[in-house]
């Protein structure tokens, strides 16, 4: 009988690691979006016409905007932030409105 408590014992440790385990890798995960700049960008892209969908590799399951067509980023691979935007020649169009 000792053997048996000590089976279920053991599958009962067994699955808590791999629980703890499995949320561990949900969190690591989910923690891994699009950062600031790039949700920011995508609010920007909702306000342009963009009729020949140049800006479509703007993914919002990217890390970052830094591959993003007409965007410019630092050199910092760890933390890259956008420097700059070329939209020209793009023919996009839109209106800004401030937001106030």
């Amino acid at each position: 009988m000792g053997g048996v408590i000590m089976s279920h014992s053991r599958r009962g440790i067994v699955a808590r690691v791999i629980g703890i385990f499995v949320v561990m890798a949900l969190l690591v995960y989910t923690s891994k979006g699009l950062n600031s700049d790039g949700l920011n960008l995508l609010e920007f892209k909702k306000s342009i016409n963009d009729e020949f969908n140049i800006l479509g590799n703007w993914n919002p399951r990217d890390r970052t905007p830094c591959g993003w067509k007409g965007v410019n980023c630092t050199a910092d691979y760890y933390n890259p932030v956008v420097e700059s935007l070329d939209l020209s020649s793009m023919n996009l169009s839109g209106t800004l409105t401030p937001n106030i």
